[in-house]
C-alpha cells in the first residue's frame, strides 16, 4: 500500500479527477466516546501545514507540519500529549463541486522524535460523471473492495443504479478521467 507524507496527500487528487477544481483539505478529529468527527481547515503554505487544534478561551493548541520532512512543532507539547491521548487525528481531502472525498489512516506521531509517520489511505469516494452516467467507487482499504454504482444521469428512464462489489481499485490506478471512464464502461459491458 502506497505511504504518503502529509504534503503527498495534500497533493493526491489535486485538482480533482472528476471536474479538475482544486480540492479542500480537512483535518479530522476524533475524540473518544464521541460520535463523528470535527473538522478543521487546517492552513496550507508551500513549507508547512498549520493546524488548530484546540482553542480554549486562554490559548490555542497550534501544530506545524513541515512539509519537507513531516516533522512537526506544536505550540505545546505537554498539551499535545494531552490532546492525543483522547483524540485521534486524520486528513480529509474534500472536492466542494462533485463531493470526492479521501481520508487517510490515523496520523501516527512520533513524539520523541518530533515528526508524523508516513499514511496510507483510509476510504476513497469518488464521483465522476460523462455524458450519460455517473459513477461512483467506494473503496475500502481496510476490506480491500470497492463497490462501484453506475447510474444514468437521465432519470426520464426509470433503470435501477448498477451496483457491484469488485477487488480494490485504488484511484492511482487511474491515468485520468478519461481512462477511469473506460474502465468502468469495460466493467458495466462484462458484468
Amino acid at each position: 500500500m502506497k505511504r504518503f507524507t502529509v504534503k503527498d496527500f495534500i497533493a493526491h487528487n489535486n485538482p480533482c479527477i472528476n471536474c479538475n477544481d482544486s480540492i479542500s483539505i480537512k483535518v479530522a478529529t476524533l475524540e473518544d466516546n464521541v460520535d463523528g468527527p470535527a473538522f478543521l481547515r487546517p492552513t496550507v503554505s508551500n513549507d508547512f501545514t498549520l493546524i488548530d487544534l484546540k482553542v480554549t478561551y486562554t490559548k490555542t493548541l497550534k501544530l506545524w507540519i513541515f512539509h519537507q520532512n513531516n516533522k512537526f512543532i506544536a505550540s505545546s507539547v505537554d498539551d499535545l500529549k494531552l490532546f492525543l491521548k483522547t483524540h485521534r487525528v486524520y486528513l480529509r481531502s474534500h472536492c466542494e463541486r462533485c463531493y470526492t472525498n479521501i481520508e487517510s489512516h490515523f496520523l501516527d506521531f512520533e513524539l520523541d522524535k518530533g515528526y508524523i509517520k508516513p499514511m496510507g489511505i483510509s476510504m476513497e469516494s469518488v464521483f465522476v460523471t460523462d455524458d450519460a452516467h455517473r459513477y461512483h467507487l467506494h473503496s475500502s482499504f481496510a476490506t480491500n473492495e470497492t463497490i462501484i454504482i453506475i447510474d444514468r444521469i437521465n432519470k426520464v428512464t426509470p433503470i435501477s443504479p448498477m451496483r457491484f462489489e469488485v477487488p480494490l481499485i485504488p484511484l492511482s490506478k487511474f491515468r485520468d478521467k478519461e481512462h477511469l471512464i473506460n474502465k468502468m464502461k469495460t466493467y458495466l459491458v462484462f458484468s
